[in-house]
C-alpha cells in the first residue's frame, strides 16, 4: 500500500535479511536459533522460505534405459546387479540424510550440472547395468517410476537403498534400517 507506514512485521523481516546478507558477507555461520532471538517473527519468514520448497510436488522423473552401459562392471566382484523390474538411482550419502529427513527421493534444490532444476534421473535395470564404484544406490519398482512422471517417489514406495559394506566387500540393502530412522526421526510430527 502506497503512503502507509511500514509496521513491525516488515521491519523485523528488513532485519533479517540484513543479517542474512552479513552472513552471506562474513561466510559467518549463525544458526537459525540465533537469528530467531535477534528478530522478531522470523519465524514467519522460514515458514515463507519453506513453502517455495515444493521439489516433492512438482519433481520430474526421468526413467533412461540401462542398456547403455555395456556391462561396465560385470566383471568386478562385489557389483549389484540390476533387473528389468526395477529402477536404479546411484546417490550420495546427502540424498540419503534428504530421504531421511523428507520421507522422498527428490532433486537437490536449485539448477543441477546440466542446468535442470526438479528433475531426478533413474536408470531401468538390465542385465547390462551393473552399480560397483561403492556409492548408495537407491531401488525403485519399474511400476512406481515412470518417465515423465511428475512427483517424487516416496520412501514407502522404494525397494531397496543398499549401501557398500567393505567388511563384507558387498553392497547390502539397507532400506529397512533407513524407514527406521526415518520413523525414529519423525514420530512425534502429527
Amino acid at each position: 500500500m502506497e503512503g502507509s507506514q511500514p509496521n513491525q512485521k516488515d521491519n523485523a523481516r528488513d532485519e533479517w535479511d540484513s543479517l542474512v546478507e552479513a552472513q552471506d558477507a562474513t561466510g559467518e555461520t549463525t544458526t537459525w536459533d540465533d537469528l530467531a532471538q535477534e528478530v522478531p517473527f522470523a519465524s514467519d519468514k522460514v515458514e515463507t522460505t519453506a513453502e517455495v520448497d515444493d521439489r516433492i510436488s512438482t519433481a520430474t522423473n526421468r526413467v533412461v534405459e540401462g542398456y547403455g552401459m555395456y556391462g561396465l562392471g560385470r566383471n568386478i566382484e562385489y557389483h549389484l546387479e540390476t533387473t528389468e523390474d526395477s529402477v536404479y538411482r546411484v546417490t550420495g550419502f546427502s540424498q540419503i540424510e534428504d530421504i531421511i529427513e523428507c520421507g522422498y527421493v527428490r532433486s537437490k534444490k536449485g539448477k543441477t550440472k546440466g542446468g535442470g532444476r526438479d528433475v531426478t534421473y533413474w536408470s531401468h535395470g538390465c542385465d547390462k547395468l551393473f552399480y560397483y564404484d561403492k556409492r548408495p544406490v537407491i531401488q525403485a519398482s519399474f511400476d512406481k517410476v515412470k518417465d515423465g512422471q511428475i512427483g517424487a517417489i516416496s520412501l514407502s514406495d522404494l525397494e531397496g537403498i543398499y549401501f557398500f559394506d567393505e567388511e563384507q566387500q558387498k553392497y547390502i540393502n539397507q532400506i529397512e534400517e533407513v524407514r527406521e530412522r526415518y520413523d525414529a526421526l519423525h514420530q512425534n510430527d502429527d
